[in-house]
C-alpha cells in the first residue's frame, strides 16, 4: 500500500479544500496521513481514515532562524515516515515539504499553491525582498525531478512559466479544489423581502472586504430591499486581516452584518441571494465555487482566479480591482432584477457541474500521484 503524506499548515483548511481528495486517495487504498497544525478538526479527519501527524506551524513568522528550526523538524518526521507520495499545500509546506522529500526519497511530490498570497502582492521592501528569495527557491525546487506544481488559473501557469521559470513539463492547471455539487446542491432562492448580497472569505483587506462595504454604504443608501452579510473569520497571523475591534466598527457604520465564521457554508448560500468577493487576486476561490454550486449569481473582479469562475454578463459580473462605484453598480442591478438573477444563478449551477465538480478534479489530481 502506497503511503500518501499531506503537508498543510492547518486542519481547518485541510477539512475545506482537500478532505474530499483526500478520501478518494483512501477509497483508491492510500495509506493517507496528514502533517498539520491541529485546533478543531482532527476527529473530522481521522473519522475519514485519515492519520493526523501534529506540528506547531507558524504561518507568520518569517525568521530565519524559526523556520530553519521548523525545517528541521519536518525533515525528521518525513525521513521517519518515509512516504511514497507527498503533497504541500500552501507556500511555506510547499517550500519545506518539497526539500524534506526529496531528502527522504518519496517517488512523488506534488505541491499546491491556492494563490502568489501577500508577498507576491505587496509592494513594501521587505515583501520584495521575500518575493525575490521565494522566486529563486521556486525555480530550484520546482524543477527538480519527480517534482510537479499545481496551479488553479491559466495566469499563475503562465506567471511560472514566464517570470519564474519553471518547466511546463513540472506543471499542472487543475482549476481549483472542485466542489462537491451533490453537499452544494442547486437551491431556489429565498423568498425573502431582501436581496442578500454575501461575502464568504476570511476578513482580509486582499479580499476586498473593505470595498464590500463601502459599495454595501452606497447601495444601502438608495435602496431599502438590500441586505450585506461577511461571513468569515480574522486571521490574526496574516499581515493583511483586519482587527476583530477594526471591522465590527466599519460593518456597524456600514449597515452590515458580521458575525464571524461559519461552518455551515450551504445554509449560508441557500440563503443568500448574490455572491459577491471583489478580490485582489485568488489561486480559484472555494466560495465562489460553493456559491455557484447552489445557483447563485456572482459579482467579483477581474483578476486572477475569480475570473475562472465568472463569464462576464453571462453567470455573474466581473469588475475592475478597486473599482467600488462599478461593484456598487453592479449589485444595484442585481438587487433590482429578480429574473436576471435566476437567469445568471442557472448557469452558474451549469458551470459548477461540467467544469468544477469535486470527483472531476480528485482523478485528475489522484492521476498525477500515480504517475
Amino acid at each position: 500500500m502506497s503511503k500518501l503524506l499531506y503537508f498543510v499548515s492547518e486542519d481547518w483548511y485541510f477539512c475545506s479544500h482537500r478532505l474530499e481528495l483526500a478520501k478518494a486517495a483512501v477509497a483508491k487504498g492510500y495509506d493517507v496521513s496528514i502533517l498539520c497544525n491541529v485546533n478543531r478538526h482532527r476527529s473530522v479527519i481521522e473519522e475519514a481514515g485519515i492519520r493526523v501527524i501534529p506540528m506547531d506551524i507558524d504561518r507568520a513568522n518569517t525568521g530565519l532562524l524559526a523556520n530553519l528550526m521548523l525545517l528541521l523538524q519536518v525533515i525528521k518526521i518525513f525521513l521517519k515516515e518515509k512516504p511514497d507520495v507527498v503533497h504541500n499545500v500552501a507556500q511555506k509546506p510547499v517550500l519545506m515539504g518539497t526539500i524534506a522529500a526529496h531528502l527522504c526519497g518519496a517517488k512523488r511530490i506534488v505541491n499546491a499553491l491556492g494563490g502568489l498570497g501577500f508577498v507576491f502582492m505587496s509592494k513594501t521592501t521587505k515583501a520584495k525582498i521575500l518575493k525575490y528569495v521565494m522566486s529563486t527557491l521556486y525555480k530550484l525546487l520546482f524543477n527538480l525531478r519527480r517534482t510537479v506544481l499545481i496551479l488553479q488559473n491559466r495566469d499563475d501557469y503562465q506567471f511560472f512559466v514566464e517570470t519564474i521559470g519553471v518547466k511546463q513539463t513540472h506543471l499542472c492547471l487543475i482549476r481549483g479544489a472542485g466542489i462537491n455539487i451533490e453537499q452544494f446542491s442547486h437551491q431556489p432562492f429565498p423568498n425573502t423581502d431582501k436581496v442578500r448580497f454575501t461575502l464568504v472569505a476570511r476578513m482580509l483587506k486582499d479580499k476586498g472586504v473593505g470595498e464590500f462595504l463601502q459599495a454595501a454604504k452606497r447601495v444601502s443608501d438608495k435602496l431599502t430591499n438590500v441586505e450585506f452579510v461577511l461571513v468569515g473569520d480574522v486571521d490574526a497571523k496574516n499581515p493583511n486581516a483586519f482587527t476583530e475591534n477594526e471591522l465590527t466598527r466599519l460593518a456597524k457604520d456600514a449597515g452590515v452584518i458580521w458575525d464571524g465564521p461559519s461552518s455551515q457554508i450551504f445554509d449560508v448560500w441557500k440563503h443568500s441571494h448574490v455572491s459577491v468577493l471583489p478580490s485582489y487576486r485568488e489561486g480559484l476561490p472555494k466560495s465562489l465555487l460553493e456559491s455557484a454550486s447552489v445557483g447563485r449569481p456572482i459579482i467579483t473582479t477581474d483578476v486572477p482566479g475569480c475570473r475562472e469562475v465568472v463569464e462576464d454578463g453571462k453567470n455573474g459580473f466581473l469588475v475592475p480591482l478597486y473599482d467600488v462605484q462599478t461593484l456598487a453598480e453592479k449589485i444595484q442591478l442585481l438587487a433590482e432584477n429578480k429574473s436576471l438573477r435566476q437567469e445568471m444563478g442557472e448557469i452558474s449551477r451549469k458551470m459548477a457541474e461540467e467544469e468544477f465538480a469535486s470527483h472531476k478534479v480528485n482523478e485528475k489530481t489522484i492521476h498525477l500521484y500515480e504517475q
